[in-house]
């Protein structure tokens, strides 16, 4: 089972399209089960939350996963003003593997974007004794910690690589993005650096 857990994160390296499989593979191994069987799985690298609807009575949860070797980003945008006080509509995020809860409510002015490094639930609460129109806006983005890094160069909105990779003649982007417009020019040869290449003319 190790093995193919290791084969699904590593093709989420290769394609970034599949986080759904990984989820799969995180309910099978007791990671956040309860929240793969009650809350929508988004599927998306990055994107976004948007929930806007009357309601009296509602509580509403997206389980988002987050590959080893990535982060998240996440913001709250907006939540609609319904009047209600926090202990009757909010937002919270949860962060496995940690104690971490942030909670965001209609009066809430702080709305600063929240990095994780495991899996996360948003939860949207609403208990009032009337119908009222409520919802709000999240945006999200799953990136690798590479991205982190003040001098990474970035492949594209999800991926990055060491600056030292970038025209060094190893296509490391999968779009090649690290090679495109490089002077330099590099051959094969036996002992040379990054696997057998060597600089031969700049």
């Amino acid at each position: 089972m190790g093995g193919k857990h290791y084969l699904l994160i590593s093709s989420f390296s290769m394609e970034g399209m599949k986080i759904l499989a990984l989820a799969f593979v995180l309910c099978g191994f007791q990671f956040y089960t309860a929240q793969c069987k009650s809350c929508t799985i988004e599927k998306n690298v990055n994107g976004t939350i948007a929930v806007g609807e009357n309601t009296y009575s509602r509580q509403k949860c997206w389980a988002i996963p987050v590959p080893f070797g990535h982060f998240i980003q996440l913001q709250l945008k907006n939540m609609y003003q319904s009047g209600a006080s926090c202990q009757k509509e909010n937002v919270k995020i949860n962060i496995a593997g940690t104690s971490d809860v942030y909670q965001f409510c209609i009066s809430d002015s702080n709305t600063n974007p929240i990095t994780a490094f495991d899996n996360v639930t948003i939860t949207h609460y609403v208990s009032t004794n009337y119908y009222r129109y409520t919802g709000f806006t999240l945006e999200y983005a799953i990136k690798t910690i590479e991205c982190l890094n003040r001098n990474s160069f970035e492949c594209d909105n999800d991926t990055c690589v060491s600056e030292d990779r970038v025209c060094d003649g190893v296509k490391d982007c999968k779009n090649r993005a690290d090679e495109i417009g490089c002077e330099r020019v590099y051959q094969r040869s036996p002992g040379g650096e990054r696997g057998g290449r060597v600089l031969v003319e700049t």
